[in-house]
């Protein structure tokens, strides 16, 4: 294993992109540093505060929860936890809140770090991250994603892209009329496996709607239908096999689990005005939030990712795909019809559930 490491890294040396991004890493990296050197001068309790309650989201992320993987209820997180030693940070703010930019400097009225609450819920998938309230200086208790084993700083770009679309989406008139934006969430990174994230508070995860086992909305609606977890073991089981293979598993997949997405407004929204409303603002947050993803996979390296994403954006919002100018139906057509391809579905990881 410590071989092949060295083959890779030794192989990446000679690489001009990745000793490119290497650098520019390291001078990120020197800067952040030096910054920090001149912080600590001035505000030391600040940086000691930070160093702790960094040290302390970490323990809790890389905290073995696996005999509670199946836990519904919260579960208490043990007293040796340095999170739980972490009181009254007055000078530490909360990290999943958002900080606009203050041109005076004073950064007054900031919430900070309180307290935890003794116990956490455990959010599924396969590393089991942990669900957590951190309370503030204010009183409020705000949730929060502790994850381990997982990089983050992907994700943290991908918030950072996000929040580029909305603002390109704010400068176009037909966007800005449409009030179209990208509602986002705050993502920090801790380490290079390990990070905190914003929950998203009044939400509900479309999966759960559709495919809990006890109250999903196919249980209810289409009892006769494979399970998904059936589904699921059909696609694992092409996984090995031809593309041919994978599509034809995945089309009996599809007639054996046919959708129930529409019954979530029809549910929730009796009034046909009130209805309409919410599905127009459903699909044009879809629509949205679509862009920044299609962005992303279209600039396959994350090296370069700001300078790309403009310039990928920018020919979206033109409507130029592969050099050819669509009028703005025959873009939205394009995408849907790539969207919705079965052959590109079915090659999917079984895990995402291309089928729900």
């Amino acid at each position: 294993m410590k071989q092949a490491q060295f083959v890779t890294l030794h192989s990446e040396a000679f690489n001009p992109t990745f000793t490119l991004f290497y650098k520019l890493a390291q001078e990120r990296s020197d800067v952040a540093r030096e910054i920090i050197a001149v912080v600590r001068k001035k505000r030391g309790g600040m940086i000691r505060g930070i160093e702790r309650m960094c040290d302390a989201y970490i323990t809790l992320a890389y905290m073995d929860a696996s005999r509670h993987k199946n836990e519904k209820k919260a579960i208490p997180i043990p007293a040796d936890q340095p999170i739980m030693q972490l009181k009254d940070l007055d000078e530490v703010v909360i990290p999943t809140m958002e900080i606009k930019v203050d041109p005076s400097g004073c950064y007054e009225n900031l919430v900070t770090v309180r307290s935890f609450l003794p116990h956490y819920h455990l959010a599924g998938g396969v590393n089991l991250p942990k669900i957590i309230d951190c309370v503030g200086s204010d009183g409020k208790s705000r949730r929060q994603l502790v994850k381990g084993q997982d990089d983050l700083r992907q994700d943290a770009v991908m918030q950072q892209v996000f929040s580029m679309c909305s603002m390109l989406l704010q400068r176009n008139t037909d966007t800005r009329k449409r009030k179209l934006n990208i509602r986002r969430y705050k993502v920090v990174p801790f380490s290079q496996r390990s990070g905190v994230l914003e929950w998203c508070s009044g939400t509900v995860p479309i999966g759960e709607f559709l495919v809990d086992p006890n109250k999903g909305a196919h249980k209810r609606f289409r009892p006769q239908d494979w399970t998904s977890l059936a589904c699921r073991k059909k696609m694992m089981d092409a996984q090995r096999q031809g593309f041919d293979k994978k599509l034809e598993a995945y089309s009996e997949v599809c007639k054996k689990f046919r959708p129930v997405f529409r019954y979530f407004c029809m549910e929730r929204f009796l009034d046909p005005a009130v209805w309409m409303e919410k599905r127009l603002a459903y699909t044009r947050s879809v629509a949205t939030s679509s862009i920044g993803i299609i962005v992303l996979h279209d600039s396959q390296s994350f090296n370069k990712v700001a300078e790309r994403v403009l310039l990928r954006l920018q020919e979206k919002l033109k409507g130029v795909e592969e050099g050819t100018v669509l009028s703005v139906g025959g873009q939205v057509n394009l995408l849907i019809q790539q969207a919705m391809d079965p052959t590109n579905l079915s090659r999917l990881f079984h895990g995402w559930q291309a089928w729900v």
